[in-house]
C-alpha cells in the first residue's frame, strides 16, 4: 500500500512540475484527481450496446482532460464509421479543462462528415466553451445554463512561445465562430472572467437556440466578474 501511495505522489509531482512551466498550477483536490485520471486511473468505459450510443448521443460531464477527450473522440469516430453523415448529439456540462484536449474534440468534429450538435447543460466554460462554439451542427444551451470564458488566460508573453500559440488559436476560434470581438478579448482586461446567459449568448451567436421556453436566467444580461 505504501508503494502505491508513493507512486501516486510521484505522478502528481511530475505532472505539476511539467505544467508549471506554462501555468500556475494549484496542488488541490481537483488537480490531484485530474492528474490521476489523466494517467489512466479512471478510464471511462463504454460499449456499442449503450442505448445512448444507439441514439447517437454522447454525454460528457466533468473536466475536459485526456480521459474525457479520448472518450468523446472515440465515440465520435465510432458513430461516424457506423453511419457517416448522420447527426450526433453531444451533451456537455463542464467548467473547462485542458486546451489541447478541447482542440482534439474540435478537430475531430470538423474532420468527420456527421454534423455534431453540442448542447450545453448547467454550466459550460473555458475549454468546454470552445467545444460548444465549434459545433458543426446546432449549438444550444438549456434555459438555466451559464456560459463562461476567461479572455486573457493565455496573455501574450514574449518569453513563452507556447503561451502565445495557445492565445492565438483561442482567439482565432472565438472570433471565427462568434460575435465576440476585441472589446471582450483585450489583453488589458487582466484576470477578467465573462459569464454569459443563454439570451446574451444568442445575441453573440455563441449558440443558435435556447432549449425550452419557460422563464429563466436567460432573461438576464451577461455578468462580468474581475
Amino acid at each position: 500500500m505504501k508503494q502505491v501511495v508513493i507512486l501516486l505522489l510521484a505522478l502528481v509531482i511530475c505532472s505539476c512540475s511539467e505544467n508549471k512551466r506554462d501555468f500556475d498550477l494549484k496542488l488541490d483536490d481537483d488537480s490531484i484527481a485530474d492528474t490521476l485520471s489523466v494517467h489512466g486511473f479512471k478510464r471511462i468505459e463504454w460499449n456499442e450496446e449503450d442505448p445512448l450510443i444507439k441514439q447517437r448521443t454522447i454525454v460528457s460531464f466533468g473536466q475536459i482532460n485526456e480521459i474525457q477527450g479520448q472518450m468523446i473522440v472515440e465515440k465520435l469516430l465510432y458513430l461516424e464509421t457506423n453511419d457517416p453523415g448522420k447527426e450526433i448529439d453531444l451533451y456537455l456540462r463542464s467548467l473547462g479543462g485542458w486546451l489541447d484536449d478541447a482542440f482534439s474534440v474540435i478537430d475531430t468534429m470538423k474532420e468527420i462528415t456527421s454534423p455534431v450538435n453540442v448542447h450545453a447543460l448547467g454550466g459550460c466554460g473555458s475549454s468546454a466553451f470552445l467545444i460548444l462554439c465549434s459545433a458543426t451542427g446546432q449549438r444550444t444551451a438549456g434555459p438555466n445554463t451559464l456560459l463562461s470564458f476567461h479572455s486573457n488566460q493565455y496573455k501574450i508573453d514574449k518569453t513563452n512561445a507556447k503561451i502565445n500559440l495557445n492565445y492565438n488559436r483561442f482567439e482565432r476560434l472565438i472570433k471565427g465562430h462568434t460575435k465576440i470581438g476585441d472589446d471582450w478579448l483585450s489583453q488589458g482586461r487582466k484576470n477578467m472572467h465573462f459569464y454569459i446567459t443563454p439570451k446574451e449568448a444568442l445575441k453573440l451567436e455563441i449558440i443558435d437556440a435556447i432549449r425550452g421556453n419557460h422563464a429563466s436566467a436567460s432573461d438576464q444580461d451577461h455578468i462580468n466578474i474581475p
